[in-house]
């Protein structure tokens, strides 16, 4: 099965069955972009840290499992999610239309997704441009989880449909 395929299927497993989880979490990046990224650089450097340290308590370690299990799942959604931001951005910045309905956007997510994965393959370029949309991503699903555990807090495209582009 290949890369895109595979991808395609997470993405259809976690960002389908709460589409507005993603559109959020996009929305975060888009509002704010350098807290976005630093927030993800502060998880993707500080949650194996905080693994270690719980493991260095004996206690801890059943926690530091867990949080050792999830990391590789939030790198994955974050890259995701990142690629959901592209989608999103890619329209009013080429100004065409938004995918209308859920077939003409999951095509869209899969053509950006594709265009990622090609230009991931550019040769030290790709892979810094492909990391920093998954820190990135990373951080915007930080701030998506921060933002529905404060009580009253909004998400920038909560309301939004699924994938099309928000309006600007």
């Amino acid at each position: 099965m290949s890369y895109l395929a595979l991808l395609l299927l997470v993405a259809a497993v976690f960002l389908l069955p709460a589409p507005s989880f993603g559109t959020g979490a996009s929305g975060r990046i888009a509002a704010r972009p350098g807290t976005a990224f630093a927030a993800g650089l502060a998880a993707v450097f500080l949650l194996p840290m905080v693994a270690v340290t719980l493991v260095l308590t004996i206690l801890g370690i059943p926690l530091a499992l867990a949080l050792l299990a999830v990391y590789p799942v939030l790198l994955l959604l974050g890259f995701l999610v990142g690629v959901l931001f592209v989608a999103r951005t890619l329209p009013p910045l080429l100004r065409v239309g938004a995918p209308q309905g859920i077939p003409a956007a999951i095509g869209y997510y899969a053509l950006t997704l594709l265009v990622v994965l090609l230009a991931s393959r550019i040769p030290v370029l790709g892979g810094l441009l492909a990391g920093a949309l998954a820190v990135a991503g990373v951080g915007g699903v930080v701030l998506e989880v921060h933002g529905r555990l404060r009580p009253g807090a909004s998400s920038p495209g909560h309301d939004a449909a699924a994938l099309p582009a928000p309006a600007h």
